[in-house]
């Protein structure tokens, strides 16, 4: 009787709190409302650090679009699932074609997380610095995407705040000059605002630095013919940073963040969700690399540059190149190479082409 009484009582509670307004004001389960968040410098720390965390999905994007559209790696027939990435070593886009699409909605989506933060820091308020800081930071990384973005489809939508949806579809491709004026005046104003520092201390070792916004900005000026603004911003970096006395020291696992590396988009296999799988691995020595025969060519015996882009065997049935190599974590199955960025190499022959 006892158990019976205690569920009444339970019931009437509920029906009490039920039948209040407050109770049917629920929010999502699966979101956070923007108007309880980026408030303080810990909201708009994880707010950045959720578009590094978009960076770390990209990775696909260099080998795809870049290598396969590059002399380095070719496919010499499509299988059924590899229609795709031959389309685009063929550079013929279609707009069936997933590695793409994915793409797509992933820069999108990393430009809306740089823009919801670029929309809502003015009006926090918490340290000065750290909210140039956090500022700074999303506009790099905006820049990063958007730039990625014209590589890819030229002139394209573009936006410097978050829209609806419905707004989104009023946006026409932005025209060359276009583009360029918009990601020359985001990087302009990170650099001429100082709102980067020039490095950190290790444990925020990987955030972008001044030197990163100069050298992205030396990039994007190159592309657009801008030889003279390209060696004066360029030039600011030299010194600044030195090269590696191997090439093999540059992309060595336990020599991460090194002296040539400008910005990187880090990864590490000892944390929960931040280490990756195998880049460019092969199940045996003998299966086809998809590296083109100029790129085979490009070195000679004994040339440490070709010892690189060697394969060898780092556990049964796995094969990766020796830029890549690194062993798994026996805790989390994962290797934590960073994928590299922007290099003081790139500087130097920047600089040289200006």
């Amino acid at each position: 009787m006892k158990k019976y009484k205690l569920i009444l009582f339970l019931s009437t509670a509920f029906l009490s709190v039920a039948c209040t307004d407050s109770f049917f004001d629920l929010e999502p389960s699966s979101s956070v409302p923007t108007d309880k968040v980026y408030k303080t410098a810990d909201d708009f720390n994880v707010a950045v650090m959720g578009c590094y965390s978009k960076l770390q999905t990209q990775v696909s994007y260099f080998t795809e679009c870049c290598e396969y559209r590059s002399d380095n790696l070719t496919l010499s027939a499509p299988t059924a699932g590899t229609q795709d990435r031959y389309d685009i070593d063929q550079f013929a886009d279609k707009a069936s074609n997933g590695i793409l699409e994915n793409a797509w909605a992933n820069f999108n989506n990393g430009v809306y997380r740089c823009n919801l933060i670029l929309d809502r820091i003015d009006e926090a308020n918490f340290d000065a610095t750290l909210k140039k800081q956090y500022k700074g930071e999303a506009l790099f990384i905006r820049a990063l995407t958007y730039f990625n973005m014209y590589r890819l489809w030229g002139g394209i939508p573009m936006t410097n705040k978050v829209v609806t949806v419905a707004e989104a579809l009023k946006i026409g491709r932005s025209s060359d000059q276009q583009v360029y004026d918009f990601l020359v005046g985001d990087l302009n104003q990170v650099i001429n605002e100082s709102m980067l520092p020039s490095s950190y201390t290790s444990t925020d070792m990987g955030r972008v630095t001044s030197g990163a916004a100069m050298a992205l900005l030396g990039k994007i000026y190159l592309t657009f013919h801008k030889w003279t603004e390209a060696r004066n911003v360029l030039s600011q970096l030299i010194g600044k940073y030195s090269l590696m006395t191997t090439p093999d020291r540059v992309f060595d696992v336990n020599n991460k963040m090194n002296d040539e590396i400008i910005f990187a988009v880090r990864f590490n296999k000892d944390v929960e969700g931040e280490g990756h799988g195998y880049w460019f691995s092969i199940i045996n020595l003998t299966d086809d690399t998809n590296q083109t025969k100029a790129l085979k060519e490009c070195y000679k015996d004994g040339d440490k540059r070709k010892d690189l882009i060697t394969y060898v065997k780092v556990e049964d049935k796995v094969c990766v190149m020796n830029k890549f190599k690194d062993i798994k974590s026996a805790t989390y199955n994962t290797v934590g190479n960073d994928q590299i960025i922007l290099r003081y190499a790139d500087v130097l022959l920047m600089y040289a082409e200006a």
